[in-house]
């Protein structure tokens, strides 16, 4: 029985201690202004999210993030910026130890760039666009809050999709032409419009006819037409 009072005893000293130590992690984290080293008439960014308007598409919003230019600092569950708390923990004025420890494991304040907003807008546009959403509009607004922070909105509409109707091959060489004869095009009639494909398919036939002995020929040679003009978001 004392040996369990003993153990027990000893499990809750040790559970106090970890709470202890946790508490005041926690409480060191917490302490420091976020905005501690963003300059005067500078804003931390605290958020970047997306509206996505009519969003019917097979494009997903994680690929749409990856052409941010800036991110928030990494959160934990607790939606705290432990990073940046650890790093602004440092003193940037000396360079001892324990200093250099906080800043390589911490994390510098992202400071919002509104040409890095304007890169990520244009960003999105060229994505979509090469997936055959042609009138695509992106847009963002800006909301600061107090103490320097500010958050970013982006504002996507994508539109309509525009699709193959027909897809034809003109070869002005008889002798080139006879050696496509057994080419078929994987690009289908009602496929929606993707430029990489259409690029990875170009370097498909120019490859093929190195194979078949045109080692002068070029990949310039090889020409797309596209006609969007068709109507009902068709080409």
């Amino acid at each position: 029985m004392r040996r369990f009072f003993k153990w027990n005893r000893d499990a809750i000293c040790g559970c106090t201690t970890w709470m202890g130590v946790i508490v005041v992690g926690i409480t060191l984290l917490t302490s420091c202004s976020t905005t501690r080293y963003v300059p005067k008439d500078h804003y931390l960014l605290v958020r970047s999210r997306q509206h996505i308007v009519d969003h019917n598409s097979s494009i997903r919003r994680s690929d749409l993030h990856l052409f941010e230019k800036q991110h928030v600092n990494k959160l934990m569950q607790v939606r705290i910026p432990w990073k940046l708390h650890i790093y602004n923990l440092s003193n940037l004025e000396k360079n001892n130890l324990i200093n250099r420890l906080l800043r390589n494991f911490g994390e510098p304040p992202v400071i919002f760039d509104s040409l890095y907003a304007d890169q990520t807008a244009n960003k999105i546009k060229s994505y979509l666009s090469a997936n055959g959403y042609f009138y695509t509009t992106v847009s963002y607004t800006t909301t600061v809050r107090r103490k320097q922070r500010i958050a970013v909105d982006y504002f996507i509409e994508m539109g309509q999709a525009y699709h193959y109707r027909n897809i034809s091959m003109e070869v002005n060489d008889s002798t080139l032409k006879q050696s496509l004869s057994s080419w078929k095009l994987p690009i289908q009639q009602g496929k929606q419009y993707n430029l990489q494909e259409l690029n990875n398919e170009r370097s498909r036939l120019f490859y093929f006819l190195q194979n078949c002995g045109y080692f002068d020929f070029s990949k310039d040679q090889i020409r797309m037409d596209i006609d969007s003009t068709v109507g009902r978001y068709q080409m």
